[in-house]
């Protein structure tokens, strides 16, 4: 099983790196846009880049695919460095700017998070897990400035008709709670 899990890291990545529109280094390009060229929607370009970065991770340290080279001739030695420093621009420019693009969307928000967590969890890189702990302390200072009886209160983006815009059940509550 673990055979196979590594063979499907290794064949998504390469699906993506031969210039279909979410190739990983192109997920990781932040010298020209600053973190703020996003594809699709924010939550959308967050999971890409999470799931690059998590693989990339995983795939450098198995030595049947440390050295293998994906389509575009990259690495995921070189996947995940480029993934690494991406990370911590990106977490850096939502803390200093205001968080999301999507602010405040619960459902959006709540998938976009959970990449945030499993960084804090999981990096070796003591620069980012600090960056990651201190986005999601500010994404909950944040959550909790306008937060009613487990409801965030104030400006949203994303937000649709009947309980998911009164909060009462989106996921952003639960994990507060």
């Amino acid at each position: 099983t673990e055979a196979r899990l590594y063979e499907l890291m290794f064949a998504y990545m390469d699906y993506f790196s031969k210039g279909a529109t979410h190739p990983p280094l192109l997920y990781a390009e932040y010298r020209k846009s600053n973190t703020w060229d996003l594809y699709g929607s924010e939550n959308h370009h967050a999971q890409h880049f999470y799931t690059y970065w998590h693989f990339a991770k995983l795939l450098k340290d198995n030595s049947l695919y440390a050295e293998k080279k994906f389509s575009d001739g990259s690495t995921p030695s070189q996947c995940f460095t480029e993934q690494n420093e991406y990370f911590k621009r990106w977490l850096s420019e939502r803390g200093k700017k205001g968080i999301f693009v999507e602010m405040a969307s619960d459902n959006y928000n709540e998938v976009a998070i959970k990449g945030i967590y499993n960084v804090y969890d999981f990096a070796q890189d003591t620069e980012l897990r600090d960056l990651a702990g201190k986005f999601l302390d500010l994404y909950w200072a944040t959550w909790a400035q306008e937060e009613l009886t487990g409801v965030r209160g104030g400006g949203k983006s994303r937000i649709y008709p009947g309980n998911a815009a009164n909060g009462w059940e989106l996921a952003t509550k639960d994990y507060a709670y």
